[in-house]
């Protein structure tokens, strides 16, 4: 559930930089203190509540719950109250806010699952942000799932041995990186009228069934859908029709088998899904823009 208007866009390219991570239990008496963080804070709230207030927004933390705290705003604690939760104190160059809604937030994270999801092998992924809510809950088997991340980066941190806070860095960003893709499933299970999971589904079948014989039929008997829907619903959530993307896909892996310099062209060929080398050849030809030969000698 995602309970914010501001969310984080935090370059995948960058790694993190962790000044304090940790474990805590406060009890009563205990009141969080005030102050302006010099660095964003990641709390993770295994047990609650936490009585929370950064700025103007007060929030009731539980278990379960996410939120990143940032040096613009102030913080303290409204009340005292019993929580455990993990903390880890961070910071990254060029991380910046911004403000969204959350349906706006999901139809961006949808749209990237399927740009990233619809390329082709060689295709150079989309440059694309980690994005994360400032303040989002999740439920208690996605909860276990990420904590466990969390854990480990506590484990790196805390480790002294060589290179700790560089591990713990890098597991910081697989938990990021694994909080923005949680997200991105509940994007795509939000998807309007199915057009993104459908076109996913296509795109997992043709990786998965490539090198053999696939048609229109073929595709109609397995997704039990009209194959001109199909191809309609496709084209519109991913720009090509199925086949093109098929065969981009294909000559893609053929482009690796090249690389190796192993195979024969009958061979790719087979092993890529084309009738014959010399149907190979001129398909590889007009995507490309160079024979196989050619493309090999290069």
């Amino acid at each position: 559930m995602i309970n914010s208007n501001v969310f984080f866009s935090i370059p995948p390219s960058q790694l993190p930089s962790i000044a304090l991570a940790s474990s805590v239990t406060i009890d009563l008496p205990y009141v969080h203190f005030g102050r302006t963080p010099s660095e964003y804070i990641l709390y993770i709230i295994l047990d609650g509540p936490m009585y929370l207030t950064e700025g103007q927004t007060e929030y009731t933390l539980v278990s379960g719950d996410f939120i990143i705290l940032d040096p613009s705003r102030y913080h303290f604690g409204r009340k005292g109250s019993r929580c455990f939760y993990y903390y880890i104190h961070f910071s990254i160059p060029d991380i910046r806010e911004i403000s969204r809604s959350p349906e706006e937030y999901l139809q961006i994270l949808s749209q990237q699952r399927i740009q990233c999801t619809a390329l082709s092998g060689n295709a150079p992924a989309p440059d694309a942000p980690i994005l994360l809510p400032k303040y989002f809950h999740l439920s208690e088997q996605a909860f276990a799932r990420l904590e466990h991340h969390a854990k480990n980066i506590l484990l790196a941190f805390h480790n002294p041995i060589e290179f700790h806070r560089q591990t713990a860095s890098c597991q910081l960003l697989t938990l990021l990186i694994a909080m923005h893709q949680h997200l991105s499933d509940l994007a795509m299970g939000k998807s309007q009228h199915g057009i993104h999971s459908l076109s996913l589904e296509i795109i997992a079948y043709l990786k998965r069934y490539y090198p053999e014989k696939i048609t229109g039929e073929r595709l109609e008997k397995h997704f039990f859908k009209n194959f001109d829907y199909m191809n309609r619903i496709f084209k519109k959530a991913i720009g090509k029709t199925i086949f093109q993307w098929l065969n981009d896909y294909r000559i893609s892996e053929a482009q690796k088998l090249l690389q190796s310099n192993y195979y024969t062209h009958r061979q790719i060929a087979e092993n890529t899904g084309f009738s014959n080398e010399f149907y190979f050849s001129r398909v590889f030809k007009k995507l490309t823009g160079s024979t196989p030969s050619e493309y090999r000698r290069k």
